[in-house]
């Protein structure tokens, strides 16, 4: 039983299985943790060898520093299409915005970013949580 996530910290919900996608290294507390392969490449590497092992991911979550927002659900979508993304898999996305310096801005940015997943995604909440910085906003569903 458990779930197979795609992020380092699912080991605590119950994943038997973590697949830590990360080209830098992993903190020495996560590396050693149970269950946890360390996939040291880049996002655009791992998804093909991810769907060619067979591997379905229960629970997506993405904090990558990417130069544009949208590319991060954009990642959501191809690991979606190349199978490797369980039915109703969960996802937690933090979406990082560097255009603008308002609350306004980076909330209706988001926003534009959040309407991407009307009719494939089920449950969407937007946070803002205190771990987030001023422009970083939590993104929390399910694929349908």
């Amino acid at each position: 039983a458990g779930c197979v996530a795609s992020d380092a910290g699912a080991e605590e919900i119950g994943c038997r299985t973590v697949h830590s996608i990360d080209p830098g290294e992993l903190c020495p507390t996560v590396k050693d943790m149970s269950g946890v392969h360390h996939m040291k490449m880049r996002v655009e590497d791992a998804i093909p060898r991810l769907a060619e092992g067979g591997v379905r991911i229960d629970l997506w979550t993405s904090d990558m520093c990417l130069h544009n927002m949208h590319e991060q659900l954009d990642w959501l979508l191809r690991a979606k299409e190349a199978g490797i993304l369980s039915p109703k898999a969960m996802f937690v996305l933090t979406l990082k915005c560097n255009i603008g310096h308002s609350k306004g801005s980076y909330d209706n940015q988001v926003e534009r970013e959040v309407t991407r997943l009307q009719g494939i995604a089920t449950g969407i909440e937007t946070m803002h949580l205190f771990s987030n910085r001023s422009g970083e906003r939590t993104v929390v569903g399910f694929l349908l």
